[in-house]
């Protein structure tokens, strides 16, 4: 729910803007220095009080309903760099923070394929 903001809060009267530079996808520090705030967390609290959604986290704010399409990404033999963009994450090491945390199985390497090679011969 969003609250008035008091005529002394910085972005009084320019709420539409800051709405529409969050909407853009504007970083925070970019809202903090269009705005004036002193700190990233100022802007954070002008968000909340405008009831606008938190940003993405990637994967620290991995949502616990897509576990299960996770896990069947994962399982099926897709790549770190085809699931980060999937899920919103910044890159493969996402990936593996969140298949470490689902205890999900580690990819096979490159010394597991040559050991099986090795005893296969």
């Amino acid at each position: 729910m969003s609250r008035p903001l008091r005529r002394s809060h910085r972005c009084y009267g320019r709420e539409e803007e800051f709405r529409l530079r969050w909407a853009a996808g504007d970083s925070l520090r970019v809202l903090q220095v269009r705005f004036q705030y002193q700190t990233p967390q100022a802007v954070t609290n002008a968000r909340a009080r405008l009831g606008l959604p938190p940003r993405r986290q990637g994967a620290r704010g991995f949502v616990a309903e897509r576990v299960d399409e996770f896990t069947a990404a994962w399982m099926a033999g897709m790549k770190c760099k085809e699931i980060a963009p999937l899920f919103g994450f910044a890159g493969a090491s996402s990936v593996r923070t969140v298949r470490q945390r689902l205890g999900l199985p580690p990819r096979r390497t490159t010394a597991d394929h040559d050991s099986i090679r090795k005893a296969a011969a």
